[in-house]
């Protein structure tokens, strides 16, 4: 029969003595590993793009939904690890080798972590290849739209030449139809203005040949006016002798009247009786 010493009882040994160094061994053993692995991924030279022209849009799509579900299947891949891991990692914990069986799930992890970055590396390769497509299909569709772009900029430039010839040609038959409408209206302005000369010429003509006549009537009529005021004179002056007379005439009667009725030849005149 086999007996143990209670835990009590057994020497204690110091901890990071006796871990320190499995953990120096297991690091030195996961780094050889990934230097292992390395050359088959990180090191690996990608095959050259494929850099013809995409025959469709189905052809894209396709490749686009490759490289998309590699890139999901990568991340899924290192999520699992991860997770792994972290569960592994904690069971060790129950196991009697604990650095050891710690050492191995990093090692599986490592080993998932490199297969997830193959996939990444496959899904950049398409994404390559998708991107050189793109260029070449888009440089392929510039060469063939290139004739049709030339004609169009040609048949451009041409009828940008047409329209601005037919805006100079308007513009100057405006300026044209300008100069004329203005030398008609000088023209129309000048006959006006000669018309007007004219028109006052003659009147000053007419007038002209017409003042000694005018002279003439005038003359007539302030002789008439003369001769008029003459009889009117003559009229006045007769009218005024003859009332002289008429009054001599009177008070010469009166006079002898007046001597015959002192002499007593003739009897007083009666005086009127005022009403």
């Amino acid at each position: 029969m086999r007996f143990s010493r209670p835990a009590s009882a057994l020497p204690a040994a110091p901890t990071a003595t006796l871990r320190t160094p499995r953990l120096i061994a297991a690091t030195l053993l996961g780094l050889f590993t990934l230097c292992a692995l390395l050359p088959a991924t990180v090191h690996a030279q990608p095959a050259p793009a494929n850099d013809q022209p995409w025959s469709g849009d189905a052809e894209r799509a396709g490749l686009v939904g490759r490289a998309d579900t590699l890139r999901t299947r990568a991340k899924a891949m290192r999520d699992e690890s991860v997770a792994k891991y972290q569960a592994e990692y904690q069971a060790c914990y129950a196991r009697f080798r604990v650095v050891a069986c710690q050492d191995e799930a990093k090692k599986a992890k490592t080993a998932a972590e490199l297969e997830a970055r193959k996939v990444d590396a496959e899904a950049r390769e398409l994404e390559l290849e998708i991107r050189t497509r793109d260029q070449a299909t888009k440089a392929a569709r510039e060469r063939e739209e290139a004739p049709r772009r030339a004609a169009s900029q040609q048949r451009q430039s041409e009828e940008f030449k047409a329209d601005k010839a037919r805006q100079d040609a308007e513009r100057e038959q405006r300026q044209e139809d300008k100069a004329k409408a203005v030398e008609a209206g000088a023209a129309q302005a000048a006959a006006e203005r000669r018309e007007t000369a004219a028109r006052l010429s003659g009147k000053r003509a007419d007038k002209a040949a017409q003042a000694p006549e005018a002279a003439k009537r005038a003359e007539d009529q302030r002789a008439s006016v003369q001769e008029a005021h003459q009889r009117m004179a003559e009229r006045d002056a007769k009218v005024a002798e003859k009332k002289a007379q008429r009054e001599a005439k009177a008070k010469q009667r009166a006079e002898e009247r007046a001597k015959a009725e002192a002499a007593g030849i003739i009897p007083p005149q009666p005086t009127a009786a005022k009403p």
